[in-house]
């Protein structure tokens, strides 16, 4: 049975020791952690490292958002950070969302919410000690802003975030019953990678670096449709994202479970 993959985002230099832990905790509850620096992202040549990323984001059953003191870098083209790009990406998708953010800055961005109102006060010259940007503090107004998944918990330190995680990890599983077994393929030889995305619930077996863009898709073990053109990754996000509802919502689950599954094989390829 394929883990339940978990797509880690926040910026890396700051929380490393943070991110370090979430990997072992997440392993140990078996679950797939999804974090960029170990290598668990699949860099299609034909993008851009920062939609590589977030082309990921959708591949997996549950996003868990650090916010610290760090900005980071801001995604191309935009005035928001990449970490932020990804949290869209994540609501887009629909995915259950877990927001977690240092005590400190939490303190800090009720400071901000207080003065930034303020007449008497030039709110741009306050000096806010844990971030090194102010629109850390945007950031955080926009997740409390959803309508739903919209949860943010402070910590202090890994062990109260861990007690936090171990509580509400079990939540998203009634959400999409049984999308734990899911099986995606995502091969980078179009060569081989037709015969392992046959034994995946869904697969695609992607170009390598100079050929034709092109990628058969395979459904059930069914080839059912070929992508073409620049935008391969982001219409296999669509496809994805409706197999996973068609056959993990509510409605869909009867079905799902009904279907024959032609193989056995595990979960996530990479090739």
């Amino acid at each position: 049975m394929a883990a339940p993959r978990i797509f880690v985002s926040s910026t890396c230099y700051d929380l490393r020791y943070i991110r370090e832990n979430l990997k072992f905790f997440t392993k140990n509850l078996g679950y797939e952690p999804v974090l960029s620096e170990e290598g668990a992202v699949f860099y299609n040549p034909s993008l851009h490292v920062q939609d590589a990323c977030l082309a990921e984001v959708p591949t997996c059953q549950l996003f868990m958002l650090i916010i610290g003191g760090r900005f980071g870098s801001e995604f191309k083209g935009s005035d928001k950070s990449i970490t932020n790009h990804e949290y869209l990406e994540a609501v887009r998708a629909k995915i259950p969302i877990f927001a977690l953010v240092e005590k400190a800055v939490h303190d800090q961005y009720y400071l901000y919410i207080a003065n930034r109102s303020n007449k008497q006060l030039d709110a741009s010259k306050i000096r806010y000690p844990s971030v090194d940007f102010i629109k850390i503090f945007d950031f955080i107004s926009s997740v409390q802003g959803e309508v739903v998944n919209n949860a943010l918990f402070p910590f202090s330190d890994f062990e109260g975030m861990q007690g936090y995680l171990r509580q509400q990890m079990p939540v998203w599983r009634a959400q999409y019953p049984g999308v734990e077994e899911m099986r995606v393929a995502v091969m980078g030889c179009v060569v081989n990678g037709p015969g392992e995305s046959k034994h995946a619930n869904i697969g695609i077996s992607l170009p390598g670096s100079g050929e034709t863009p092109v990628a058969p898709v395979f459904v059930d073990g069914v080839k059912t449709v070929t992508l073409k053109g620049e935008r391969i990754a982001e219409d296999f996000q669509r496809l994805v994202d409706d197999y996973v509802a068609d056959h993990y919502g509510r409605a869909g689950k009867c079905a799902a479970e009904q279907a024959p599954h032609p193989g056995n094989e595990s979960a996530r390829a990479t090739g």
